[in-house]
């Protein structure tokens, strides 16, 4: 049998297993023999590593619960590319920290009444 025409043949590469961050493409490869030691040279290869970027988008968690219970405070959140490279999702992302006031702890706290503005007749009284 001859098998000095015998060449490899390869499929166009897939798409990269991995629309953000590190992936694979793969193609099939074949040997136009009956088998792949009929081809002289050695075989290309059928995956290759890929890095893509095309499906970045930042992801967001939930805000913290406020750090303060009665006043200013501020509450953050976790903000992630997917591939772990921020510069990969392309645009500034979200904020991670705000400003906030809590209110949860907060209460009154009043003094009592002071005397009558007034000896006779009406008149006023505060407090704080």
């Amino acid at each position: 049998r001859n098998v000095s025409t015998c060449s490899w043949s390869a499929t166009l590469w897939s798409e990269c297993s991995s629309d953000c961050g590190s992936g694979k493409v793969q193609r099939n490869v074949t040997c136009s023999g009956l088998e792949g030691s009929d081809c002289a040279m050695e075989q290309p290869a059928d995956s290759a590593p890929c890095y893509s970027i095309d499906g970045c988008g930042w992801t967001v968690s939930d805000w913290s619960t406020c750090n303060s219970t009665c006043g200013p405070g501020q509450q953050s959140r976790d903000v992630e590319c997917p591939s772990q490279n921020d510069a990969d999702c392309q645009t500034l992302g979200p904020p991670r920290t705000q400003r906030c006031h809590g209110t949860v702890g907060c209460s009154w706290t009043v003094e009592s009444w002071g005397v009558c503005s007034s000896h006779c007749g009406f008149g006023s009284r505060s407090r704080r």
